[in-house]
Formats: structure tokens, sequence, C-alpha cells
């Protein structure tokens, strides 16, 4: 199950209801996605992709691709159109210029919801502990009131507890016997719906661990 957004754990969109006799512009879009990729092209270019593209700008055209899909719920019949009448460079470009554009017109949540789907894309490693890094320096420069724990954006209201769940996230290796408890109290640290989410957390248990 997919998990919830920023915006769904904040309480700023509903969380979407079941569609029974009825579909929405993003299930639409991604079952007309589904029928593209199978059908016209997607893929042989997979296929073919390590001969004429690099590691580097393989990652990135299935980024584009991935994140007009699976996060704005938009056509890719016509990124992958425009890819087909250019080179990858100029298509990348373009797809760059048309997400900027997105995001020009959404809202703040939706900017945060944005991000987090870009930090979950690249998978674990150096990369993306940078910008975790350098993206919390900008929300605390900018004095953002939201963080990232590990991959999670939460409010930084309850400083103890912000303090506690980071100490733990840098300490993997001392944590590996409780790291699905972790995993899950952040998941409910982050979820502003859940009346419970406080409770969710055991500080003096994540301390005591940490300091074994």
């Amino acid at each position: 199950m997919k998990d919830k957004t920023f915006s769904e754990r904040m309480g700023l969109v509903p969380e979407k209801a079941v569609q029974i006799k009825s579909m929405d512009d993003g299930l639409r879009n991604r079952l007309w996605n589904c029928f593209v990729n199978v059908f016209f092209g997607l893929p042989d270019f997979e296929k073919f992709a390590s001969f004429f593209l690099s590691p580097e700008e393989q990652f990135q055209r299935s980024f584009i691709c991935n994140l007009f899909d699976k996060h704005f719920k938009i056509d890719v019949d016509d990124i992958q159109m425009n890819y087909d009448n250019l080179s990858f460079s100029k298509w990348r470009d373009t797809s760059v210029i048309e997400i900027r554009k997105i995001l020009d017109k959404s809202e703040w949540n939706e900017i945060y919801d944005f991000i987090e789907f870009v930090i979950n894309y690249l998978p674990k490693g150096d990369n993306r502990d940078s910008l975790i890094k350098e993206i919390n320096n900008v929300l605390e420069e900018e004095k953002s009131g939201y963080r990232f724990l590990g991959s999670t954006l939460v409010d930084i209201t309850d400083e103890e507890e912000m303090s506690v769940i980071k100490e733990a996230t840098t300490l993997e290796d001392k944590l590996k016997v409780v790291s699905n408890h972790l995993e899950k109290s952040l998941k409910f640290y982050a979820n502003r719906e859940n009346p419970d989410y406080i409770n969710s957390i055991k500080v003096k248990k994540l301390r005591s661990y940490l300091t074994v």
C-alpha cells in the first residue's frame, strides 16, 4: 500500500476514498500511462537504453517518467512524444521546464509532497543523505516549520522528540534491533491526523537503546 503523502499526513487533503462507479483524473491518467508504456515504445526504449544513454541519463529519464506518472499523475505520452523528436539532453531540459511550471502553480504543501517524492525515489546512500542535509539546512535558514527525519518530512513542534529521533536515525548499527519500531514511529509521528501520534514515540525507550 502506498504511504501517505506529506499533505495527507498533515490533514491538508483528504485521504483518497475507494473509487466505485467513479474515476478521478489521477486514476484515469495512470491507467492511460500503463497503456502507453506497454504499446508505444517504452519497453523497447528500456531494452536499448543502456547502449546509448549513460547510467546517469538512464536514471534521469526513469525519474522524469515516474514523476509524471506516479506523482503528478498526468499523461506521459506527451513527454514520450517529445523524446522521439528531441535529443535526450533537450528532452530532459524541456521536461525540467515543465516540472518547474507545474511547481510554480502548486500549493505550499504540494511542494513538500514533491520534495518528499524526490527523496524517496533516490536510492539510500551518500547522495540522498547529502540532499536531505542540504534541504534541512535551507528549511532551517528560511525558518520553515518542517524538517526531514530520515526520508520523512515532519513538523518541529516537539523539540525533545525531534532530537531523540534525529539521534536515533544516525545510529543505524546500534538500532538494528529496534529499526522496525523506529520506522513505524516516524510514520505515526508525521501523521497529524492520528490523535495518538505522540504516544507512538516512546522517547525513553529509544533513549535507552541509544545509550547502550
